[in-house]
């Protein structure tokens, strides 16, 4: 993606490298909340983990008049503590309105533009050092109901990128946060409405959105349901998604974005953590019900979410009884605090 970029941008990509291009051991991240205290960032920085992962949702954050929320002391904040953020850019797809909040269409994907054009306004994050994310699992219909389509979120990635590089075009942008590695069904991903992830992943590649962007970002939760050792099914499912990329003719590198979510295969964490897999797999691999003090310490180094509290920004208040109202109507989410 360097290719052509101005020298302002390669100046700023030489002081915020791309993770890939660290060793692994600064490239440890956790999914988090918005909001921390010091005494959390502390505990994270002393876990030496590097990369936090945020949800940035539109519904939340934008089309309430004056209120324009700024992240950049969110940003150097993190940055104190050795620290940088990969934002993920959606929705809060959850519950009835869900749907209306999927960019399936111009109309909508131009909110979302808009939305991206105040993330990178040269007063908020603008060359910060964010690693950004587009959308998260769009291959599964709990996160792109009612359900998942290729072609959707090709159109609407496609677009978010373009208006991205032209906003600020150094920028490290990623995706698709695939649900799933190498899945050939809808085994473990919403249900019928999804695309499984390795047709997916490929009609991305189809589209050549690799070439626009910087890293694919998977998910591979599907090492659990392989009969396979964790590290041999992830090692096969990576080489695979490698040659399939490779065969594009980009060399865009593969990163696991999320892996160990809490809340999910809570019993195998332990046992991932260790390099165990299957927690009775292996010679020195304990039952679930227990593990040995290496494990634990290894978990805690694993890339598996701390649930932090939940706070958002400081707000205008007083929301109209009509704007709450307009909540629950098609293409008002974007003037919704839910």
């Amino acid at each position: 993606m360097a290719s052509g970029m101005p020298a302002c941008a390669l100046a700023y990509r030489y002081q915020y490298p791309f993770p890939s291009y660290a060793p692994i051991s600064q490239s440890l991240g956790m999914n988090i909340h918005r909001q921390l205290d010091a005494s959390e960032l502390g505990l994270l920085q002393a876990l030496h983990v590097t990369w936090v992962r945020v949800d940035l949702h539109l519904d939340q954050y934008w089309g309430v008049p004056g209120y324009v929320p700024t992240w950049a002391q969110y940003v150097q904040t993190l940055r104190a503590y050795g620290m940088r953020p990969l934002m993920i850019i959606g929705a809060d797809v959850s519950g009835a309105n869900g749907p209306y909040r999927v960019p399936r269409s111009s109309s909508l994907t131009a909110d979302y533009e808009t939305f991206v054009q105040t993330l990178l306004d040269p007063t908020n994050l603008r060359q910060q050092g964010v690693l950004w994310e587009i959308w998260n699992e769009p291959n599964s219909p709990t996160f792109w109901p009612p359900a998942a389509s290729t072609s959707e979120y090709v159109a609407f990635a496609s677009a978010l990128t373009s208006t991205m590089r032209a906003l600020s075009p150094g920028e490290w942008i990623v995706g698709p946060a695939l649900a799933k590695t190498f899945q050939t069904n809808c085994g473990g991903l919403g249900g019928s409405g999804c695309v499984p992830s390795i047709e997916f992943f490929q009609g991305v590649l189809d589209s050549g959105l690799q070439r626009n962007w910087d890293g694919l970002t998977v998910h591979p939760y599907d090492v659990s349901e392989s009969p396979a050792p964790p590290d041999a099914f992830y090692g096969m499912s990576l080489y695979n998604l490698r040659q399939r990329v490779a065969a594009t003719g980009s060399s865009t590198p593969i990163l696991v974005g999320e892996w160990g979510y809490t809340g999910r295969q809570t019993a195998y964490q332990p046992a991932y953590a260790s390099g165990c897999g299957s927690p009775t797999s292996r010679p020195g691999c304990r039952s679930r019900s227990g593990t040995t003090g290496r494990t634990i310490r290894r978990k805690r180094r694993s890339a598996t979410v701390s649930s932090m509290p939940t706070e958002r920004p400081s707000r205008p208040t007083g929301l109209s009884s009509s704007l709450r109202t307009a909540c629950t109507t098609p293409r008002s989410f974007h003037g919704c605090l839910l």
